[in-house]
């Protein structure tokens, strides 16, 4: 199984380092595009093991930082929620 804790590290990071390389302007569109491309990725390993996924729109981006302990420089560009499916019957 996925360890999801390493794969947050790695978007944050990928994004602290993006914004090291990136001027200004152009940083917010590629960490759009890197979310997404991650976020990608995420919904691929979760069909390839069963998992259900979602990204999430709205979230309290203040209070999911505080929680998580990121610095000022590392910023969330979108949450995925992971988790099993949904049982029918």
């Amino acid at each position: 199984m996925c360890d999801y804790a390493k794969m947050v590290d790695k978007v944050v990071s990928g994004y602290v380092k993006l914004v090291d390389k990136t001027s200004g302007e152009a940083k917010h569109p590629f960490s759009g595009f890197h979310a997404g491309v991650t976020a990608h990725k995420i919904y691929f390993y979760c069909a390839s093991e069963g998992l259900a996924t979602v990204v999430r729109e709205y979230i309290d981006i203040h209070a999911f930082a505080k929680g998580m302990k990121l610095r000022p420089d590392q910023k969330i560009t979108v949450a995925q929620s992971v988790g099993y499916p949904r049982k029918t019957s």
